[in-house]
């Protein structure tokens, strides 16, 4: 389901969902340590009765905040678009010094957003590696894949990065 998660009707087992939390019929619990605002939640549930969650952080590229430092001097405007919930990105743009930070989107939200950006008379460069990147690197000016993402962003980004890294 785009933007939500995966079904699987499994023999023996029932209705199995995996994604969000939402998706998967599981409210989570407010933590006073803030752990699970920074991370992605995947929620799991059997016949709609949620049965556990886990949570996934990434560590950012030891060269990301200078990539991002060179473009601002360029005084060009950085966004980060993401299907991670607003928490998550909140915290990433705050290290990176990123004003523009949206979080829950969908893959068709991230075009629309690009569309947006484009009627507003911005150049749009991308830059995605996932499936739910796909639709925003069409939408741009000019997209970027990272090699080893998601080959249906490789086909449809203008240029694929070899090398894990935008310095």
């Amino acid at each position: 389901v785009v933007g939500a998660g995966i079904t699987a009707e499994v023999e023996g087992v029932g209705l199995v969902k995996a994604g969000k939390a939402e998706f998967a019929e599981l409210t989570l619990p407010k933590f006073s340590d803030g752990v699970w605002d920074i991370a992605s939640i995947v929620a799991v549930s059997v016949d709609n009765k949620p049965i556990g969650a886990f949570a996934l952080a990434d560590a950012l590229k030891a060269d990301t905040a200078e990539a991002i430092g060179r473009l601002k001097k360029h005084n060009i405007d950085v966004y980060i678009m993401s299907g991670d919930n607003q928490g998550t990105v909140e915290y990433v743009a705050k290290q990176l010094g990123i004003a523009h930070a949206f979080g829950n989107m969908s893959p068709r939200d991230k075009a629309t957003e690009v569309q947006k950006l484009k009627a507003a008379g911005k150049t749009v460069a991308m830059v995605g590696d996932g499936i739910n990147d796909a639709p925003a690197l069409a939408a741009a000016n000019v997209s970027f894949a990272m090699k080893g993402g998601a080959d249906v962003a490789e086909h449809t980004a203008s240029a694929t990065l070899m090398q894990h890294s935008v310095n």
